[in-house]
């Protein structure tokens, strides 16, 4: 209940609700005062074995472990937690009434308002906060060498001691900065547990998805003002973290053509790229990308091709640079699949082959990357049974309904409505109807495809689908030094295609 304190004569109905707050607040009161004065010493939390958040950078969703983790950490806060806050709202209340004019209340009044001091609520706050950073200290203390713990335990050592310190600042004298060092401390040395972790899963087990992982680790020390020598033992890491996100990605598409009348076509291409699994430290997240602006050299290692007149040559270059897309790849989804874009390869220079002394300009690489991954036929599910691959689909759904229809039309009418008004448009509500508008298409073309048994993983968006659809689903498998290593085969008419991809780890020097 909000009081007035506007009043220069004895005010009843001011006094009227002061007595209707002093009777609310006071068993509140009494029981927060006597368990900041009385209650036993506390018993340190038991942080949960979860694993730190993995994020692809641009993902804000909260993971499961997130979310596990915080409210743990604001249950174990508690009960302090709960009766400082009474405390400080029935303190928010006081300070007004306290300043009133001695004749503005009623003598009922200010008698309902003697059981509430002041002193005795910054004194009690104090104590809920030494509390809390005794919590700590004991979880600290107890559970700072268990790796698996590490993740929870930080993040509760640096929430508990934050606001331990804000409780004990109401006290005279401020709080206990030994105390709030030593929490942080164990935060410190709790990060160094991680390390023969980091150097046994990571560097020789080769578990990728960890990296970003133990990432936000040392991001959540290093925001803590550490020393000097413990940033750089956080950025030596962080470079080791990286240094495991290099990857080589080899190709080789064969095609084979062979018709009734003795024509043939039978050729071969090899490509290779860099992959780089970028960490940002700052964000604890990463962004799978293509080294040199996804350059891939391409030679043509096997050429073999004649029609009913004779052999035909490839006279253009047998060997070539083209430019692949985005890549795409959740390393959080215990189903990673690694999306390698080939149907849209760009900068191929003109394929020329000539026959009986006659040139002619073609085209073989693309249009055969893009038979490979033409999404009917490779990410189909009887297909996909054929050529092993199984990748995970999020949020498939079903195919559109009428309801769906509907609400596109109505959001639709709304933009109409607003036609030519760029101020309505870049307004909060109109980037809602559109950021609607484009889910809300997105959802029914997810459907659709979904319903003629078209998988897209990963996709969020138009554009990822898009992407998606455009790139060999290839499934990723953490723990091995080559993650990625498939064959897929496609055949169309009299035409047989097979593309090997293998993705290893570049050897560390």
């Amino acid at each position: 209940m909000a009081l007035t304190t506007h009043a220069s004569a004895e005010d009843a109905a001011l006094s009227a609700k002061v007595l209707q707050w002093a009777s609310a607040n006071l068993g509140k009161y009494q029981e927060a005062i006597n368990f900041a004065r009385h209650a036993p010493p506390p018993q340190p939390p038991v942080p949960p074995e979860v694993d730190p958040p993995c994020h692809v950078c641009g993902d804000d969703s909260k993971t499961q472990g997130e979310t596990q983790v915080k409210a743990w950490a604001d249950a174990s806060e508690n009960p302090e937690i709960k009766y400082s806050k009474i405390l400080v709202s029935i303190d928010k209340d006081l300070t007004p009434l306290k300043a009133l004019p001695g004749d503005t209340l009623s003598r009922t009044a200010e008698k309902a308002l003697w059981p509430f001091i002041q002193d005795d609520i910054h004194e009690a706050l104090g104590k809920l906060g030494t509390r809390l950073l005794d919590k700590a200290d004991k979880m600290g203390r107890q559970y700072h060498r268990e790796p698996k713990r590490a993740y929870a335990g930080i993040f509760f050592l640096i929430q508990a001691s934050h606001d331990g310190m804000m409780l004990q600042a109401f006290q005279n004298g401020g709080g206990d900065n030994n105390a709030d060092n030593q929490n942080l401390e164990w935060a410190r040395e709790w990060t160094q547990s991680i390390m023969d972790e980091i150097d046994q899963k990571v560097v020789s087990g080769h578990q990728y998805n960890l990296c970003p992982v133990y990432a936000e680790i040392y991001r959540q020390v290093s925001l803590l003002g550490s020393s000097e020598p413990d940033v750089n033992r956080f950025l030596q890491t962080a470079q080791k973290l990286q240094d495991q996100l290099k990857f080589k990605i080899s190709t080789k598409l064969d095609a084979d053509v062979t018709e009734d009348d003795g024509s043939h076509f039978k050729a071969t291409w090899e490509s290779k790229a860099g992959l780089t699994l970028k960490l940002d430290i700052n964000n604890s997240c990463y962004t799978p990308q293509f080294d040199n602006n996804g350059q891939m050299s391409v030679s043509v290692t096997s050429w073999d091709a004649r029609s009913t007149k004779g052999p035909i040559s490839l006279t253009s270059p047998h060997q070539f640079t083209a430019t692949l897309g985005e890549p795409q790849l959740n390393l959080c989804d215990p189903h990673a699949v690694f999306q390698l874009p080939l149907g849209n390869v760009s900068g191929v220079p003109q394929e020329v082959i000539t026959a009986d002394g006659y040139s002619s300009k073609v085209a073989f690489f693309v249009p055969f990357m893009a038979a490979i991954v033409n999404a009917h036929e490779v990410n189909s599910g009887p297909t996909n049974e054929l050529t092993g691959t199984s990748p995970s689909s999020q949020g498939a759904g079903s195919d559109s309904d009428s309801s769906g229809a509907s609400s596109l039309d109505s959001l639709k009418a709304q933009i109409d409505a607003h036609r030519g008004d760029m101020n309505w448009i870049m307004s909060a509500e109109g980037k809602a109807v559109v950021a609607q508008m484009q889910q809300q298409a997105f959802n029914m073309a997810k459907g659709k495809m979904a319903s003629a048994g078209v998988v897209a993983p990963n996709a969020n968006n138009i554009s990822q689908l898009t992407q998606s659809l455009s790139s060999a689903h290839l499934t990723w498998t953490n723990g091995q030094v080559r993650p990625v290593s498939q064959t897929l085969h496609v055949e169309k008419g009299s035409a047989k295609f097979t593309m090997s991809v293998t993705v290893q780890q570049q050897a560390q020097q």
